[in-house]
């Protein structure tokens, strides 16, 4: 028998959503977890890191789910870029995801070196996969932003939620 493609293939798509269904397995969603900003700046005479975000108390899952943790950084260095050049200036941002069923921590970080008239902004993200909301599980949700060099200064915020 021959099939046209597009055919075959909504055969095959409605064949695997009817053997889940019949499974009772569910497709697991990708939800949004809380997210944070941190910022550090330097200038000719200040230096500071900042972290903001809120964690909430309870966070409603499904089992299975994938829970994305973003995290927006920036820096600035707006001292003058010489000559002579300043001394460098490094910009440590981290995110830490901590969940109580598994080992270890999951993390994205990054590190900037700057010498005076820059900056810049990116997100860090983390994704917990496939999570289980039996027994009160936890995620503890970490934002570090912090900065070494010419000065020092850093700061974290953050924490944690019961999946319900």
């Amino acid at each position: 028998m021959k099939t046209h493609n597009g055919v075959a293939r909504l055969i095959g798509v409605v064949a695997i959503a009817g053997m889940l269904l019949m499974s009772g397995g569910v497709m697991a969603r990708l939800l949004t977890g809380p997210a944070g900003t941190g910022t550090t700046s330097i200038s000719s005479s200040t230096c500071l890191a900042t972290v903001s975000g809120n964690v909430p108390a309870t966070f409603a899952v499904d089992d299975g789910d994938d829970i994305q943790f973003d995290y927006g950084i920036s820096w600035s260095d707006t001292r003058s870029p010489g000559p002579p050049a300043p001394a460098g200036e490094t910009h440590h941002f981290l995110l830490t995801i901590s969940y109580s069923k598994a080992s270890g921590d999951q993390t994205d970080e990054a590190f900037i070196v700057t010498s005076g008239n820059a900056g810049g902004l990116d997100t860090l993200s983390v994704t917990v996969l496939g999570v289980d909301d039996n027994g009160n599980p936890t995620i503890t949700v970490t934002w570090t932003a912090e900065m070494y060099g010419a000065c020092s200064s850093g700061t974290s915020g953050g924490g944690t939620m019961v999946l319900t």
